[in-house]
Formats: structure tokens, C-alpha cells, sequence
């Protein structure tokens, strides 16, 4: 559960998630996604946490949304 817990946090922070919404999503998210989809996530975590490059491209399209 912590693992679940931890995974979910950090990437909602990735995104630009303030930390109080991102705490609350967490708790919310992680008692209710498949296994799969956890894993994805996961992935993606990783896919972005080994390119910054990605990361501060995705939080740029963002943030202009």
C-alpha cells in the first residue's frame, strides 16, 4: 500500500500538483486503481524521472492549458 501511496504522490507532483491536492488525490486514487493502471503510472513515473527533458516539456503544455 505504501508503494501504491508513493507512486501515485510523485507522479501527481511531476504534473504540478500543489502538494495539498496531490496528498488528497493520493489517498482517493490509490484505494481504488487496478493493479495495471498502477503500473503504467509507474512507468511513466520512471519514463519521466529519466527524462527531465519530457517532464519539463509535458509541465509546459500544461501549464498553457
Amino acid at each position: 500500500m505504501i508503494k501504491r501511496h508513493q507512486v501515485i504522490s510523485e507522479l501527481l507532483s511531476m504534473l504540478g500538483v500543489d502538494s495539498q491536492t496531490a496528498y488528497v488525490d493520493t489517498e482517493g486514487i490509490e484505494h481504488h486503481v487496478h493493479p495495471s493502471t498502477l503500473r503504467r503510472f509507474e512507468r511513466l513515473a520512471d519514463y519521466l524521472r529519466e527524462n527531465p527533458q519530457a517532464l519539463r516539456a509535458l509541465r509546459a503544455f500544461i501549464e498553457q492549458s
